[in-house]
């Protein structure tokens, strides 16, 4: 059971309890909140940022009835209940009411609260337009509620000297602000909408609301995190229907029997996740081999700054040294490591022991080898240790050693050397096959898993079981 509070401030908690305990909770230690004046169900309490739709109100014997509106609703005390399915209990003494705060009206930042050119508001319920009128003064001489819905209007906010804001009605029940970017005069415009009686929402909050759950509405929240045009184009791809208007084709193979055409769509869309996992995350590229080989430098070439510290000490880098890049468009952080060897004291231990560590959670390892010196024991059980990583010989540009070496890509980190190819290859193990523009990408934890149910049941025959299975990423 969840038992949500409404402070006067309509800063809203829960706490998960099993329901017997917390009524008990309540009944013990009802004397001493009444003596501090505690309006809290439970010692222990989270914030959330969820909507929340048909709630009961648990209201105590000295808590005044609920009053409708959402100022009113808003000052007053009492202990919101999201039961399970069934009764729902309440102490001795207290009253139970239903509350529908879909009827609550409520402003939600669309931009992010960083200094920016533009910042979005939009603000959503049945008060939206009598709100912002109340606020808003229009440059010509109509006000707001007179204004035909879709117009775009020019005016200050509270006072004719004030904040600068473009306003929309976009239907009676949403009005659109946008204004300065700066946090401030985003921020101010919010806080009068709140002292009003508006509820701050999150952009989250605003997309639940405005779409029912689907697959286009998850690809909206992820574009958010896509950190490259590329990525955030194949997400593009997914909020148009790319892995919705596959999912429809495997379910039209298996609804006539065609299991086999149906087979092989699913395990295409699960050779994807791989990059579909990365859309929103980068790929993680760990650079690795003996000390002073010019890892460091083949970063900081790869980068175009110097990000890692390069002297002709060997032992120089004891930590991981991170930096975020993309290549070929595909978002990626590259980590320097320590140099792979038995070090020489616990600092350069402790190095090691990171880059191995860093090495296991690594989505491609490059080993880098200096060609001017001597193949050597430990270079080989490098290799023996990755042995699909991407074997990299370094300073090319000075005179090569003798003997034999397994294959290789040559480059020179301090004369730029070999980068083009280094970047290429690197992009064709990440990506080794490019999706066509509208395909179909998973790109969460639970399409992959979903997929791998239908697959699963499709092999074993069970196709109805398998239509469930891709029913349920559709949403």
């Amino acid at each position: 059971m969840l038992i949500f509070e409404v402070p006067r401030q309509a800063a809203c908690r829960f706490h998960f309890a099993n329901q017997q305990s917390t009524i008990d909770n309540h009944q013990s230690s009802a004397a001493r909140r009444r003596q501090n004046g505690d309006n809290c169900l439970l010692s222990s309490v989270l914030p959330f940022a969820f909507p929340l739709r048909a709630l009961h109100v648990l209201r105590g014997p000295s808590h005044p009835p609920l009053q409708d509106g959402g100022r009113e609703r808003r000052k007053s005390h009492g202990f919101l209940l999201l039961a399970q399915p069934g009764p729902t209990f309440a102490p001795a003494g207290w009253g139970i009411e239903h509350v529908d705060t879909a009827e609550q009206t409520c402003v939600y930042r669309l931009t992010p609260p960083t200094p920016a050119a533009l910042a979005s508001l939009a603000v959503c319920g049945p008060e939206a337009v009598r709100l912002v009128a109340q606020r808003f003064l229009p440059a010509g001489q109509r006000p707001l509620d007179e204004v035909p819905v879709g117009r775009v209007v020019f005016g200050h906010w509270l006072h004719a000297g004030g904040e600068e804001v473009v306003v929309t009605v976009r239907h009676p029940q949403r009005v659109d602000i946008h204004g300065h970017g700066g946090t401030a005069a985003s921020q101010a415009v919010l806080d009068s909408l709140e002292q009003a009686g508006a509820r701050a929402g999150s952009w989250q909050e605003w997309l639940a609301e405005d779409q029912p759950p689907c697959l286009g509405r998850a690809a909206q929240q992820a574009l958010v995190q896509a950190r490259t045009e590329r990525t955030a184009g194949i997400l593009l791809d997914q909020w148009q229907g790319g892995l919705e208007g596959e999912i429809q084709q495997v379910l039209a193979c298996l609804q006539h029997h065609q299991t086999n055409a149906g087979l092989a769509q699913i395990d295409q869309l699960l050779a994807r996740c791989s990059l579909g996992r990365h859309l929103t995350e980068p790929f993680r590229i760990v650079l690795a081999g003996q000390p002073n080989v010019g890892k460091s430098s083949l970063i900081n070439a790869i980068l175009g700054y110097p990000r890692a510290i390069v002297t002709d000490q060997a032992g120089t880098t004891r930590d991981v040294v991170t930096a975020s890049t993309a290549i070929d468009g595909w978002p990626v952080v590259l980590s320097d490591t320590a140099g792979l060897r038995r070090g020489a004291d616990e600092l350069e231990v402790a190095g090691v022991q990171l880059a191995v560590t860093a090495l296991a959670a690594a989505d491609l390892v490059v080993l880098v080898f200096d060609q001017s010196q001597a193949w050597t024991a430990a270079d080989q059980r490098l290799c023996q240790a990755w042995p699909d990583a991407l074997r990299v010989y370094n300073k090319c540009d000075l005179p090569a050693a003798a003997g034999r070496r397994p294959a290789g890509l040559p480059t020179s980190a301090t004369r730029q050397l070999g980068l083009p190819e280094l970047l290429g290859q690197i992009a064709g193990r990440l990506v080794p096959v490019v999706p066509l523009p509208g395909a179909g990408v998973p790109w969460t934890a639970a399409q992959e898993f979903g997929l791998q149910e239908a697959r699963e049941a499709c092999r074993a025959g069970d196709l109805s079981a398998a239509e469930a299975a891709l029913r349920g990423i559709l949403g």
